[in-house]
C-alpha cells in the first residue's frame, strides 16, 4: 500500500466548508484525490473533487490546524495519520495518479483577495513510496506535468 509523507499532503477546505486531505491528482480527469476520516463512524473515505473547488492550506497553516483546539473531533489528525501510516489500497493507485510537488507551488495574487496556485505533479513509478505501478502505466503522461489549477484558491 502506498503511504505518504507529510510533505506530500495538504489540507484543503471544500466549497461546503469541510476539511479534507489532498494527496494526489488524477492527470486524466483533472481531479484532486482527497481523504476524510470520521472517528465517530470509524471510517476513512477517499474521493475525487474538482481541484478548483478546493481552498488549499499551507504547510504552516496545516500544522496549526492539527491541534486539539482546531481539531476537537480528531478527524483531521486521523486522516493525515492514516495516509502517513496506513496509506491507500494498491488497487486505487494507478498510472493516472500523481503526487503534488508542493515545493514547486507558485501563488499569484489576482487582486481583490483572490489567489491562483500552480504546482507540478509527478506521475509514474516513483510517485509514491511503494506504488504498484509500472512506469509504462502512465499512458504517455510525462513524469512531471505542470498543473495550472485554474484558480485553486490558496488560503492566506
Amino acid at each position: 500500500m502506498p503511504t505518504f509523507t507529510l510533505d506530500q499532503i495538504r489540507l484543503a477546505t471544500t466549497s461546503k466548508g469541510n476539511i479534507v486531505a489532498l494527496f494526489a491528482y488524477d492527470i486524466h480527469t483533472k481531479e484532486g484525490i482527497v481523504g476524510k476520516f470520521s472517528i465517530e463512524n470509524c471510517k476513512m473515505t477517499i474521493g475525487r473533487l474538482p481541484i478548483n473547488t478546493l481552498t488549499l492550506h499551507t504547510l504552516h497553516e496545516m500544522n496549526n490546524m492539527l491541534t486539539d483546539e482546531r481539531d476537537p473531533t480528531g478527524d483531521t489528525r486521523m486522516v493525515v495519520g492514516w495516509l502517513i501510516h496506513k496509506g491507500i489500497s494498491g488497487e486505487m493507485w494507478d498510472g493516472s495518479l500523481g503526487l503534488f510537488d508542493w515545493k514547486t507551488m507558485e501563488i499569484e495574487n489576482n487582486g481583490s483577495n483572490t489567489f491562483e496556485a500552480s504546482v507540478i505533479v509527478s506521475a509514474g513509478e516513483n510517485s509514491a513510496e511503494s506504488p504498484p505501478v509500472e512506469s509504462t502505466a502512465t499512458g504517455g503522461v510525462p513524469a512531471a506535468t505542470s498543473v495550472n489549477t485554474g484558480g485553486i484558491p490558496a488560503a492566506q
